[in-house]
């Protein structure tokens, strides 16, 4: 999260009213993803990109469409 995750996690938990909390990270996540989770208002759902007229472009661009 930082160079001082716990400092960005207090700031975040203070920007959303949260005065008393034991947060316990697991993973190395990024400050978006904390934020999501503190306000638990967001659902990650799979997607599926289709593309129109893939012939018609390089495996390149097919790679950095991909990215």
């Amino acid at each position: 999260m930082g160079p001082d995750p716990a400092k960005v996690a207090l700031n975040i938990l203070k920007a959303n009213k949260i005065v008393n909390a034991e947060v316990l990270c697991r993973c190395d996540c990024s400050v978006d993803d904390f934020i999501d989770v503190v306000m638990g208002n967001r659902k990650y759902v799979r997607c599926l990109y289709a593309y129109n007229k893939i012939d018609t472009v390089s495996i390149e661009e097919i790679d950095l469409l991909a990215r």
